[in-house]
């Protein structure tokens, strides 16, 4: 049932035999088996929801190998949904290479679990998590919600974001009052006096805004049924959509993005009352937030957050100034004869040519979630494999083991998913605080693909055991 719900994004219709008949055509001798079983039901024309009810119903084997499959094809499932969203302008033939080059790691990657285990061993002393404190400060948040409310007070631009200027008459005209629309949350619970808190298993995906981009969502919750005939009957078609901090429910950070509303359905028939309106939205221009107006609404939650706030232009970056950036991608992708290494520079190089600064952060980010799902996905399938050895009677024993199994399966790796999970968070909202200064962003980068690729190259070559610590400082 849980990958099941895993998988609910993904049209239950689709048949997936067009992006696997040519593997099962030409699959070779040294596929594993399980990669070969599962190939051959989605080329069979399966399902997505098909093939996963399947991997439960096959007979003989042992429960250990039968689980050890079912994960293994909801890996395939999950990265096949990433693919299908960052490639939807791609041929099926190009989609077939991407999936066949990730069913054929299966062999490398499950001969080297007990070698990574090693490799990847947990310092005791980075239990406290504090090398994330500077990645998060670097960010320019608003005070968090509570304090306002306690203090009876909006926020307002304070310390180093007083820019005073000749134009402040003119900012000060272009301010408006906007709805705000927060989206996710915190993505983690930080680790305090040295104890880590455990990870969630699992990260819930949602589209990461960036300028350009559409966008859709479904409407349910009564506040923001309000916020839409609110600006709808007004005729704005605009709110704000903040980005939270990594870690605290009710903290954003100052620099937003501007949606407009582009197409609007009301379904609330369709759907029983429980959603009302399935709307598509433009990701238009950045907008720097002053200050929330009413703060406390955020604890009542009677009506939606409101904020003033100024639209900031969205300036595109001239080809001189993402020079430096195309030379590295060009220099990572060309270093080497490992194709299969240098896809990502490749992607991201094209993204940078076809659609500029912004083409780049989609392909990055795309990238960013498919290593942290691979690595949720491996640390899940660890788990249900030592919870099969054990026979556990209650509820409550149950939770207590799945809890203790989290937090020790995790460990080795927490670096590195908290690594992904900050650079999903921060991204965005770290280049729309450096809108001022092209250049800046562009070192900002260099700094984020330079980290990347240490850490590849440092994995390709098997290194000592404190690899992700040694490359998150």
């Amino acid at each position: 049932r849980s990958m099941l719900r895993w998988c609910n994004d993904v049209d239950p219709s689709i048949p997936l035999a067009d992006l696997f008949i040519e593997y099962s055509n030409s699959s070779s001798s040294n596929s594993s088996p399980s990669s070969t079983r599962i190939n051959d039901s989605l080329a069979d024309g399966g399902t997505v929801r098909d093939v996963i009810r399947e991997s439960f119903r096959k007979e003989g084997g042992s429960s250990k190998e039968r689980i050890s499959e079912a994960m293994a094809a909801l890996r395939h499932l999950n990265e096949l949904k990433l693919l299908l969203v960052a490639s939807d302008s791609s041929s099926s033939s190009s989609l077939v290479e991407q999936l066949v080059g990730i069913l054929a790691q299966d062999d490398d990657d499950d001969d080297d679990d007990d070698d990574e285990e090693e490799d990847d061993t947990f310092d005791e002393e980075d239990n406290n998590d504090s090398w994330t404190e500077d990645l998060i400060n670097a960010v320019d948040w608003l005070p968090a919600i509570e304090v306002m409310e306690s203090s009876g007070s909006s926020s307002s631009s304070s310390g180093s974001n007083d820019e005073h200027n000749d134009d402040d008459d003119d900012d000060a005209a272009a301010k408006s009052i906007l709805p705000l629309f927060p989206m996710g949350g915190p993505v983690y619970t930080p680790a305090a006096d040295n104890v880590a808190t455990p990870l969630p298993l699992f990260t819930s995906f949602s589209d990461i805004p960036i300028p350009g981009v559409e966008i859709s969502l479904k409407i349910f919750e009564p506040r923001y049924r309000q916020l839409y005939q609110d600006i709808l009957t007004s005729g704005s078609k605009k709110f704000v959509v903040p980005f939270c901090h990594p870690t605290i429910p009710s903290k954003y950070a100052r620099h937003g993005l501007l949606y407009e509303v582009v197409q609007v359905q009301e379904v609330a028939d369709q759907t029983n009352g429980v959603i009302q309106y399935l709307v598509n939205h433009l990701v238009t221009k950045p907008i720097y937030i002053d200050r929330i107006v009413n703060p406390e609404a955020w604890s009542t939650r009677a009506t939606y957050l409101q904020v003033e706030g100024r639209v900031v232009n969205d300036e595109f970056t001239t080809p001189a100034v993402v020079e430096p950036l195309q030379r590295m991608l060009h220099d990572w992708a060309d270093d080497g004869d490992d194709d299969s290494s240098h896809a990502l520079p490749k992607r991201a190089l094209g993204g940078l040519q076809s659609d500029g600064l912004w083409g780049f952060v989609n392909v990055w980010n795309t990238y960013l979630q498919q290593e942290l799902l691979s690595m949720q996905v491996r640390v899940a399938a660890e788990i249900q494999m030592e919870e099969a050895k054990e026979d556990v009677k209650t509820e409550e024993l149950q939770e207590q083991r799945r809890l203790r199994l989290t937090k020790e399966l995790q460990q080795p790796h927490r670096p590195r998913l908290l690594s992904l999970q900050l650079d999903m968070a921060l991204l965005v909202p770290t280049l729309l605080q450096q809108q001022a200064d092209s250049n800046h962003q562009i070192e900002y980068l260099l700094q984020v693909i330079a980290k990347e690729r240490q850490f590849l190259e440092q994995k390709k070559r098997k290194p000592d055991k404190t690899t992700e610590e040694t490359t998150m400082e």
